[in-house]
């Protein structure tokens, strides 16, 4: 069987597989598709070993031009084309000053209030002039949980399991509250709601996985 993952206004469910092939089913784990090692296995398949792009595709559980637009940008810059790119922008004309936000930084660490700050350095523009608010609402720090793997683990791993949140190719949140390519690894976020909830679909999945691991343990 396979778990069904809820989306808004859905039940969640178990259905039974319209295919009994086992070999047909997606693989979650170690080489989950279209990691940075499935790309490499992709687009192999067709450099090296002569696969048909549909025939990669398939095997791979995603769509031709999925498939055609990995091996464009292999051949447009060799293997380092098929990381995942940053969502960064590659240029803010209108970030606030470096000068500034250090500034920020520090009256906050004395634990001034938003509007004693505001009041203390008013708003440097880029231009250089300085513009008085009530208010300076600052929002840093905030990065992505890979960015949290790779700082704690290393980029093997990290590049392994490849972005959290944001959609993959089928529509699914990426390895949020699902098997992630690094075995034992699971992610949980967003609200305080959404972790009570969907912390139970994980407990249901890993519970799965070690009841199975145990019956081939004993079957061995």
């Amino acid at each position: 069987m396979k778990v069904v993952h809820p989306g808004p206004g859905c039940e969640v469910g178990v259905a039974k597989p319209t295919n009994p092939d086992r070999s047909a089913r997606m693989n979650m784990h170690e080489n989950a598709r279209m990691t940075v090692h499935g790309r490499v296995l992709l687009v192999n398949r067709i450099v090296a070993g002569g696969w048909r792009v549909a025939d990669a595709a398939r095997a791979a559980g995603i769509s031709e031009r999925t498939a055609y637009k990995w091996l464009a940008r292999f051949r447009a810059g060799g293997e380092r084309m098929l990381h995942d790119r940053s969502s960064a922008p590659g240029r803010m004309p209108h970030a606030t000053p470096v000068a500034t936000i250090e500034a920020v930084e520090g009256l906050r660490r004395r634990r001034l209030s938003g509007p004693a700050i505001a009041r203390e350095l008013g708003l440097t523009l880029k231009d250089g002039t300085r513009q008085d608010a009530d208010l300076i609402v600052m929002a840093t720090g905030y990065r992505s949980q890979q960015d949290t793997v790779r700082a704690i683990l290393g980029d093997e791993i990290a590049d392994k399991v490849g972005p959290v949140w944001d959609l993959d190719e089928t529509h699914e949140l990426r390895n949020m509250w699902r098997p992630t390519a690094q075995p034992g690894m699971w992610f949980t976020g967003g609200g305080l709601g959404q972790c009570r909830i969907y912390s139970k679909y994980i407990a249901l999945q890993i519970k799965r996985q070690l009841a199975i691991r145990n019956r081939t343990a004993a079957v061995a």
